[in-house]
């Protein structure tokens, strides 16, 4: 507990002595796959597609730090909802960033479970990668989720996420 105060005060002190070079707020589509992995759900992959809102900010002194909230689906197999919080590193137009993720999963007409539509919840990170130009930046995502459903036809499962971002900067 007491590794984690002084980190805290830490990290706050670093963020708010730095001055801040830009704000931005982003709109996101985002495609990729989202893999679904446990006891009796035999590594279903879906492809899917997105959208997005958040923000990221970034300091002169190369830290970034954001937050964003998405939407994403496969039709009427999968449906997925989320926010996100990034901390990372920038330079010159590139960054580099962990995750820190919660999300909701909702599977149903795909055979995997018998109830249809039954939603899973679950916490977890990664990592992602960005590239800035203009009012556009470009990135890349991966993230790995520790589901749990209150479903008894659906025990609980990892959920692995593999995105690319189309970013609009304002």
């Amino acid at each position: 507990m007491k590794k984690i105060i002084i980190s805290t005060i830490a990290l706050a002190t670093l963020l708010t002595t730095a001055n801040a070079a830009e704000t931005n707020g982003e709109f996101f589509i985002m495609g990729g796959q989202n893999k679904v992995s446990g006891t009796a759900i035999h590594n279903k992959t879906y492809t899917d597609g997105g959208i997005g809102y958040g923000f990221t900010k970034y300091w002169d002194n190369g830290i970034l730090a954001g937050a964003s909230l998405y939407l994403d689906g496969s039709g009427s197999d999968e449906f997925s909802y989320g926010v996100d919080a990034r901390l990372g590193y920038s330079y010159a137009n590139a960054g580099v960033y962990g995750i820190v993720s919660g999300t909701g999963q909702t599977l149903g007409g795909s055979g995997l479970n018998s109830d249809g539509g039954t939603t899973s919840y679950g916490f977890g990170g990664g990592a992602g990668i960005e590239y800035k130009f203009d009012k556009w930046a470009i990135a890349g995502e991966y993230k790995t989720y520790s589901m749990t459903s209150g479903a008894v036809t659906l025990p609980d499962y990892t959920l692995t996420t593999q995105k690319l971002l189309l970013k609009y900067r304002f």
